[in-house]
């Protein structure tokens, strides 16, 4: 294919370089024509996504899933901790097929799916740890809510003043296990907006 290319490319003038005619592209796989100029009047060899190697630019352009140099199992961790994982048959699969793990963790244990308004609570407070042990149903989220405002907070302290006290039983996490109250979250906040400035 390269060397079809390059004939091609040598038998062509100058006047008829500056045409819309279509060129074969030189990766030497695809064997697909394109126009030898993109909008800005500039030369093509390649058609996009193609390198010299005759690779596209990206691994998993050619293959998905399984069959993918960067598969990873299936499994993802979104920014705020929790683990999906890759399920396109389950009913609250999203669009690219994937389901929150301590979901799925929580119905192989109760040997259905879940119903609308059921919870799963992380006991230790750990997103990301979906272990059976440490996960909790409740029917509703207000079930949750009660249980999340009515646990013994007394051995709770501040990382950073060692204060006890809450405002309004809300602690702030800035990860699971660490804690503060109300007046060091408020400080830290103030002081992270000075620096940004």
């Amino acid at each position: 294919m390269l060397l079809a290319y390059l004939s091609r490319l040598e038998s062509m003038t100058e006047d008829s370089s500056l045409s819309n005619d279509k060129i074969l592209c030189a990766c030497g796989h695809c064997n697909e024509t394109f126009y030898p100029y993109d909008k800005y009047g500039r030369p093509r060899k390649y058609k996009w996504g193609h390198n010299a190697k005759g690779k596209p630019a990206h691994p998993n352009s050619i293959h998905a899933g399984p069959k993918s140099v960067q598969w990873k199992g299936g499994i993802t961790k979104r920014p705020d901790g929790y683990i999906m994982i890759k399920c396109p048959e389950h009913p609250r699969a999203n669009k690219e097929g994937r389901v929150l793990q301590h979901i799925v963790v929580m119905e192989e244990m109760i040997g259905r799916y879940l119903r609308d308004g059921e919870v799963v609570h992380h006991i230790n407070g750990n997103r990301s740890d979906n272990r059976k042990e440490n996960l909790k149903l409740f029917a509703s989220n207000g079930a949750h809510l009660h249980f999340e405002l009515t646990k013994d907070m007394s051995e709770r302290r501040c990382c950073d003043c060692g204060s006890a006290e809450t405002y309004g039983r809300k602690w702030n996490t800035p990860s699971p296990g660490i804690f503060l109250c109300g007046k060091c979250y408020a400080q830290r906040r103030r002081d992270a907006i000075k620096m940004s400035k």
